[in-house]
């Protein structure tokens, strides 16, 4: 090797010479380009200061604020008929039947004895295991995995609801207590509501008959720690509110084709008597006949108004404006009001209405709405002839 570098010195120095040119640019080329990309961030990151700057020192942009409205409605709408009626379809056989009570929890739970636990790393979720293969999961005064938002009743009474759930279906327990001593227990409870003055809870409860479970549907007076037994119950009790303090109305709908479709109404007093059958054409269900989405009640003024709120439909594959339906059960007459209100996949958006001193011949009706983003409306009125 030194022989052959000593024989070609000069092709040896050409060829060194050549590598460190090479060598040379390469290094210039690379700090050249370093050079420009560190350039580049920073009047990239001065363009994001800027921009950042920019939008802190804009001022918050005022909430959107929708003005109260008046309309006048010279048509009202009619495709949701109300009428009185003189019998109710015969729902018996079809009255909810079960072999082991209430879906989604134990045949037993006592909450003084029942030996739950906490799910780790869970707010308001607890299990209770009764073998190796029944495990039933529940949360206290709410949803599982929800903050617990207790029900309140006229003191000096208090709710505790024990939610079980399981496969979107939900089942309850309730606990009423007097000054802190419990005085009722209600296992398999399917569903249930308060009245307004929160002295009586409607439940639908399933009992055991022989070997079957039934459901049976009751009010049970707080105050008074009594207990009635909804009459016809079977016949329109698939949804049941609290009407006012006195009243209850249920509903059940999905007899016939679309053209004669029927839902049915009845209206109960406090003791379970029924005062008042109804029925109503075309309203909004889901894609069960059965499924109700209508908000319906009675108008706390005039407690013999029947109010529907729905969206109208002409034919099957139609979805109009919501609109609010009222029917007074004295005069059996009935009229509509289109509220402007799109549905949304369906159904109408939830909707408050101020029905204080509402009655059905007032001349104007004042609501608002849920919005998209699950914040509500201003308060709108709209006025009518």
């Amino acid at each position: 090797m030194i022989n052959f570098i000593m024989r070609n010195k000069r092709t040896v120095y050409i060829l060194i010479s050549i590598f460190l040119l090479v060598l040379f640019i390469s290094t210039i080329l690379i700090l050249t380009r370093n050079l420009a990309y560190e350039e580049g961030y920073k009047k990239a990151e001065k363009e994001i200061k800027k921009e950042i700057v920019a939008i802190t020192a804009s001022p918050t942009p005022s909430p959107r604020v929708n003005p109260t409205y008046e309309v006048t409605i010279d048509d009202p709408l009619t495709p949701v008929v109300i009428r009185p009626e003189t019998s109710l379809p015969d729902k018996e056989n079809n009255v909810f039947t079960s072999d082991n009570g209430a879906q989604c929890q134990p045949l037993e739970f006592d909450p003084l004895t029942a030996k739950y636990q906490a799910e780790p790393n869970s707010e308001n979720f607890y299990n209770i295991k009764v073998s190796e293969e029944e495990v039933f999961y529940f949360g206290i005064d709410g949803f599982p995995k929800t903050k617990p938002s207790p029900k309140k009743l006229v003191q000096p009474f208090a709710l505790k609801e024990y939610v079980f759930g399981c496969a979107s279906t939900f089942s309850y327990v309730l606990e009423i207590s007097k000054s802190g001593q419990r005085i009722k227990l209600l296992n398999h409870v399917n569903k249930f509501a308060l009245s307004s003055d929160s002295t009586k809870i409607y439940f639908a409860q399933m009992i055991k008959d022989g070997n079957k479970w039934k459901e049976t549907r009751q009010v049970y007076n707080i105050e008074k720690n009594t207990n009635s037994y909804l009459i016809k119950e079977s016949a329109c009790s698939e949804k049941v509110v609290f009407g006012s303090e006195d009243y209850l109305i249920g509903i059940t709908g999905g007899y016939g084709n679309f053209s004669e479709q029927k839902s049915y109404f009845c209206i109960w007093n406090s003791n379970g008597n029924l005062v008042n059958k109804l029925s109503a054409t075309n309203l909004a269900r889901g894609g069960s006949n059965d499924n109700i989405y209508s908000q319906f009640g009675l108008l706390p003024s005039q407690k013999e108004t029947v109010f529907i709120f729905t969206y109208s439909r002409e034919k099957e594959s139609d979805y109009g404006n919501c609109s609010l339906f009222l029917y007074d059960t004295k005069t059996n007459k009935s009229k509509s009001y289109d509220l402007g209100i799109p549905h949304f996949n369906g159904y109408c958006r939830m909707t408050e209405f101020d029905f204080k001193n509402q009655v059905f011949a007032s001349n104007s009706i004042r609501f608002r709405y849920e919005l998209e983003d699950s914040t509500y409306s201003t308060w709108r009125t709209i006025s009518f002839d």
